[in-house]
């Protein structure tokens, strides 16, 4: 029984550090906006912003929260959670 719920003491913790991470406010790329300009890998100051077929993608462990991509962004891909 200890083992059992240590188990679903780890796998609650895991999911609170997710949910946490989602929450935590960082830009992310609206892919259905995003036409791939580079505008704001460009403006990006830690190199966060890649781009996958095409689209940008940010890499939310290096990202530092400085939005300077959503401002770069003229078509409004990148969105800041309120």
């Amino acid at each position: 029984m200890k083992v059992k719920r240590a188990i679903l003491a780890v796998a609650a913790l895991l999911c609170a550090l997710a949910l946490f991470a989602a929450l935590r406010g960082n830009p992310f790329v609206d892919r259905s906006l995003c036409v791939g300009c580079e505008d704001s890998k460009t403006a990006c100051p830690v190199e966060a912003i890649k781009l996958e077929n095409g689209k940008a993608r940010i890499d939310q462990d290096k990202c530092i929260d400085c939005r300077s991509c959503a401002k770069a962004c003229q078509y409004r891909a990148i969105r800041v959670p309120q």
